[in-house]
């Protein structure tokens, strides 16, 4: 079990050091968007240890760097052109959020057809989150139906990688 603290500070790693941050950038980074204080020191630690276990991120990383590619594709293949003043973060962060967009809009078509002949509805799609609203005594059931879905559209792309979604049901979006 993991603490929200220790799961935020996972989060300002994983997203800050694969956008290509550096240690000073991941310190604020995690501070600013995840409430997360460390010192400099244990950025660089963090970075260290991230590309150790992560060395295909260095080496795609390097890969960036080397080739400053003028275009990417997503996952599903769809093409993206960067701009003439993309720096390297864009380079890095367009191949893996706009994946994600994929992988969400894939997984909003698959619910607009199992929701058919349901009384629950999409009500809101916040970065990767999708919000439903439904019958108090369907909430169980619905929320599982949800994480199976967004599970199965990742899975369509990423074959090589667990995905997980989860879930949580609450009265409003504000409580989750």
């Amino acid at each position: 079990m993991i603490t929200r603290k220790e799961r935020q500070a996972a989060k300002a790693v994983n997203f800050g050091l694969v956008f290509g941050m550096g240690a000073s950038g991941l310190k604020a980074y995690a501070r600013d968007t995840y409430g997360v204080e460390m010192s400099l020191d244990e950025a660089e630690v963090f970075k260290k240890r991230f590309f150790i276990a992560f060395r295909g991120v260095e080496a795609w990383h390097k890969e960036i760097q080397k080739l400053k590619p003028v275009s990417s594709r997503t996952l599903a293949g769809r093409k993206h052109t960067c701009a003439m003043d993309s720096g390297m973060s864009g380079r890095y962060n367009t191949p893996i959020q706009d994946s994600a967009a994929d992988i969400l809009k894939n997984a909003l078509g698959m619910l607009y057809v199992a929701l058919q002949k349901t009384n629950t509805f999409i009500v809101a799609v916040i970065h990767d989150e999708i919000v439903l609203e439904c019958d108090e005594t369907n909430a169980k059931e619905t929320a599982v139906l949800l994480r199976s879905t967004m599970e199965q559209a990742g899975s369509r792309y990423m074959k090589d990688v667990p995905v997980v979604a989860e879930f949580s049901i609450a009265d409003s979006w504000a409580e989750k």
